[in-house]
Order: structure tokens, then sequence, then C-alpha cells
């Protein structure tokens, strides 16, 4: 006895798939049946139609499936979020922002453990403007003594700078006392952060510390950005910032 979901429902006869991908002509056991449903069937037999003929239908209805899945799958794909950059927002909390195209946030992750109280709290950020989840991010820390915060952007197609210039907007206008520093990370950095489980902005400044000349030699930043980012993490005279963070409004 075989089995399969009803495809196609025609007067004398449904079209099912089987379990083995392949699609048949058939008469269900239960002739009250809808599409969608699994059946069990017996082959049909036209009296009317040669088996050369139902082979040929057969075919045709199984391309007209496999181009319909095909056409659901490339609307899928080209309506699915692509991440057009990783944001690393350094403070001691280090948290990752994947940002498309229109500088919408599409994922907020925590990398290190003193930001995963703040990430949970940003839930429902998601889709939003960049320089909000970025201000709520500020505003959260603003108690912190030190107000320095580093931004690293590591696109993922050829070099733009719309976010590292939306960056300098939101600093420009906005009312705040935060020192910030904002450059571009290149791919084989992050990649590099990734192996290592850190932030790219720390994997940054090791390889600013390091004698990869060739490496930096490609790396466009002035070296003002390169003395902050090395004293983020290297400089001893600054104290640990004790974590604390303020607890955001959640009136989005």
């Amino acid at each position: 006895m075989r089995k399969g979901i009803i495809m196609e429902k025609h007067r004398n006869f449904v079209i099912v798939l089987t379990a083995d991908g392949s699609f048949e002509i058939a008469v269900p056991y239960d002739e009250k049946t809808s599409v969608g449903e699994e059946v069990y069937f017996n082959r049909y037999i036209s009296k009317v139609r040669s088996r050369k003929r139902k082979r040929w239908n057969v075919k045709l209805i199984s391309l007209c499936l496999i181009l319909m899945l095909s056409l659901f799958s490339v609307l899928y794909f080209v309506n699915e979020d692509h991440t057009y950059a990783y944001v690393n927002i350094d403070i001691n909390p280090s948290i990752e922002l994947k940002v498309d195209e229109n500088l919408s946030v599409l994922d907020i992750t925590a990398l290190n453990q003193d930001a995963e109280g703040l990430v949970s709290q940003l839930n429902g950020l998601e889709q939003r403007n960049f320089q909000e989840v970025l201000s709520e991010i500020l505003g959260s820390c603003d108690t912190f003594e030190r107000k320095e915060v580093l931004i690293g952007v590591s696109y993922t197609t050829d070099e733009k700078m719309e976010i590292t210039n939306n960056i300098k907007e939101y600093f420009q206008t906005e009312n705040t006392d935060w020192q910030y520093t904002a450059f571009r990370v290149p791919g084989e950095v992050r990649d590099r952060a990734m192996e290592n489980d850190i932030s790219m902005n720390e994997e940054f400044a090791t390889l600013i510390q390091s004698d990869e000349e060739e490496l930096l030699e490609t790396i466009k930043i002035d070296e003002e950005k390169m003395d902050k980012i090395h004293s983020f993490y290297f400089t001893d005279t600054i104290p640990e910032e004790p974590f604390q963070i303020k607890k955001l409004n959640k009136e989005y």
C-alpha cells in the first residue's frame, strides 16, 4: 500500500508526491480528500490516454512544480535581510551590531560577559535605525566616569563609508560628552577576531602592537586614531571601569 501527499486534485484522479520525490497519477482510497493531505492510493490507469501520454503529463507537472519551488527560493533569498556591515562598539561592554544597507540594525550580539545584561535590555531594538540603537547603548552607560568609546566598522562588500559618516554625524549633532574613535576594520582582521573570540576592535589594537608591517600598510588610518585604539586596551594607567548598566527606557 503506497502513500503520498496530494499536490493537485482532478475529477477522476489526483497528483501525489511520494516519499522518494516522484510524482504519481493516483486514485486515493478515501475520496473525501484535499490538496496537501497525505493519503494512501492506487495508481491511476486511464482508459482513454495512452501510457506515453500519462508519463508526459507527470513530467510536465513535475517541471511546473520544480519551477514554482525555484521561484519561491529566489524570492526568499531576495527578500532576506542582507548584512551590509558589522559594527563593534567597545566601552567595556563589547557589543556587535549587524547593519543593513539602509542603516537598520538586524541583530545585536554581546561579545563579552559585561555586555550580556545590556544586550538583554536592548531586545526589541532590532530593525531600528543605527543611530537610535547607538544612542540607547551610550545612554545606558552614561554613569561611567570614563566616557570613551571605540566604534569599528567592517563592511561585507566593497569599502563604503556611509556608516562611518553616520557615526561622525551623530556625535556632531548630539549633545554628548562621549569621546569616540570610529574607524574601518578590514575583513581579515574581523576573521582573526572571530577565531580568537574577541572584539574586532581589540584584535585591531593587537595588530597595531604587532610587527605585521605588510598588513598595517594596507590599512588607511591616521596615527592619532591608532594611538587611541592602542591605548584603549594597553595603557595600564587607565583604571578598569566598574560595570553598572543604567536601566533603559522601554517605551520605544
